[in-house]
C-alpha cells in the first residue's frame, strides 16, 4: 500500500525530451550510452525502472525494424 507503479511518469519530471533524445542515441550508438547519459536521466526525475523499460522499448523497435526489413516490409 501506497507505493506507486514505477513505470508511470514522474510526476516532476522537467524535461521529457531528454528521454527522447536518449533513446535515439541509445538506438543509434548503443555502445557509446555512458553512466553520465544514465545520470542525466535521474537527474531529469527518472527512475531506474523508467531508464530500464526505455531500453528495453527502443531496443525492441529497432529489433523489430530490423526483423520487418529482413522480410521486405517496407
Amino acid at each position: 500500500m501506497g507505493e506507486t507503479d514505477p513505470l508511470l511518469p514522474v510526476e516532476h519530471s522537467e524535461d521529457q525530451g531528454q528521454v527522447s533524445d536518449w533513446s535515439s542515441h541509445l538506438t543509434k550508438e548503443a555502445g557509446n550510452v555512458t553512466r553520465a547519459d544514465i545520470d542525466g536521466l535521474r537527474a531529469a526525475g527518472w527512475r531506474d525502472p523508467q531508464i530500464v523499460a526505455t531500453v528495453h522499448i527502443s531496443n525492441f523497435f529497432t529489433y523489430m525494424d530490423c526483423v520487418a526489413s529482413a522480410f521486405g516490409v517496407a
